[in-house]
């Protein structure tokens, strides 16, 4: 993870509230990620967590608009994410913001459990 923040080409953003830590965000291009795109005008949301004490106040959305507006300053068309089939909380989250999953979810084996792809152009 620390190779992963020190790489430029690596956009992170943290959340605080009153001095602590809530949550964040990674993105990074897709040809960094593990399953590489083969499209350089693809970003790849690596990471967006908050906290579960700041859940559902807006945290998760200001970091994804703030991360979606760097992403598409940065010259990317489209984004794309993997999060656990199991989520729905989370998939509920990206679908209400404008992501869509063109295919079923698939056994991811470096994590361990089903995942799905999430995609979205970029204003």
């Amino acid at each position: 993870m620390r190779e992963r923040l020190a790489d430029p080409q690596t956009w992170c953003l943290v959340a605080e509230v009153g001095g602590a830590v809530v949550g964040h965000i990674g993105i990074f291009p897709g040809e960094m990620s593990r399953a590489p795109t083969g499209d350089p005008g693809v970003a790849h949301l690596w990471q967006l967590f908050v906290r579960p004490a700041h859940q559902g106040v807006g945290v998760a959305t200001a970091l994804l608009h703030r991360g979606l507006a760097e992403t598409a300053a940065r010259g990317f068309e489209r984004i794309r994410l993997f999060t656990p089939a199991l989520q729905a909380r989370a998939r509920h989250f990206y679908e209400r913001e404008g992501f869509t999953a063109p295919a079923r979810p698939f056994d991811d084996q470096a994590l361990g459990l089903a995942v799905v792809e999430y995609w979205r152009d970029l204003p």
